[in-house]
């Protein structure tokens, strides 16, 4: 049986996944999506939010790793970390459609420009390894984001070992 926690965190997914998803087309249809204008923010939100959603948990520490991220790095320098679950909502309304994730993973592929892929995948990777184990789900995400990103294999594997370096447990 499911767990209350488990149901109560897939709920909040799907809504902040809907909310993402609103906003996401609404920006979408104003702007060119090549456009220096074009809130590559939200981009990267919408791939770290449907990574920590690939296993159908979203985990306290995977949600810590995105916020870190949101507060940290200077790809997502001007995104209010306090409007995160409605980015997740909005990343969530889009994820309960048909093919949702093959649409948001779309989205970011043909509107970021090449030399943001490879950013856009070493965040999905930060997700994935945040926990310290990268589950099966994870991993196909993480292929499907690769490909229809196109970072090669090489650059991938140096991404990957980097993310998994960096949030390995010690044991002891």
């Amino acid at each position: 049986s499911v767990s209350a926690h488990t149901m109560s965190t897939l709920a909040f997914f799907l809504c902040s996944v809907q909310s993402l998803i609103g906003c996401f087309f609404f920006l979408m249809l104003r702007r060119h999506p090549r456009s220096t204008l074009f809130p590559y923010t939200t981009l990267f939100r919408s791939i770290m939010v449907i990574m920590s959603a690939a296993d159908s948990e979203m985990t306290d520490r995977e949600l810590f790793i995105i916020g870190d991220i949101v507060k940290t790095l200077p790809a997502v320098e001007n995104f209010d970390p306090e409007r995160l679950p409605e980015v997740a909502a909005n990343c969530a309304e889009i994820l309960g459609q048909e093919n949702g994730i093959d649409t948001v993973i779309d989205l970011v592929a043909d509107s970021l420009p090449e030399n943001l892929r490879a950013t856009a995948y070493a965040l999905a990777c930060d997700v994935a390894a945040a926990d310290g184990v990268v589950k099966q789900e994870e991993l196909r995400l993480l292929e499907m984001i690769r490909h229809r990103l196109n970072v090669d294999r090489l650059r991938a594997a140096a991404i990957e070992t980097g993310a998994n370096a960096c949030y390995q447990k010690t044991t002891g």
